[in-house]
């Protein structure tokens, strides 16, 4: 779940960014400016896991469905929206990722898309 913060929060990105910005949502848990979010999955992947709890996916369409960027991970597909997770979760499963199933799984795209 992605909310906004209640009041003026520094950045709480802990992957050594030190960006200095004031927080703009707090995303699992953690406020987090928009520049760590886009940026600090890319910049600060471990053995292809972010930092955050969970996995961030980007739903981009296609003739054939859609495309499912996971951050720090890879790509997927799928053909219908409603599946877009339990795909994210196989695709997760067939790299052997011990939170597979467990983690949260995040997809964004436009709200047309959502």
């Amino acid at each position: 779940m992605v909310i906004e913060p209640e009041e003026q929060t520094p950045c709480q990105c802990d992957q050594d960014c030190a960006c200095g910005n004031t927080a703009d949502l707090i995303h699992g848990g953690v406020a987090i400016c928009g520049c760590c979010l886009a940026d600090c999955p890319d910049v600060h992947v471990l053995e292809g896991r972010t930092w955050r709890s969970g996995y961030t996916v980007r739903l981009v369409p296609w003739r054939g469905g859609y495309e499912l960027h996971v951050d720090g991970v890879g790509v997927t597909q799928c053909v219908e929206r409603v599946e877009a997770e339990d795909t994210v979760r196989d695709f997760l499963e067939s790299l052997e990722r011990d939170d597979a199933r467990t983690a949260s799984v995040t997809v964004w795209g436009t709200p047309e898309q959502r």
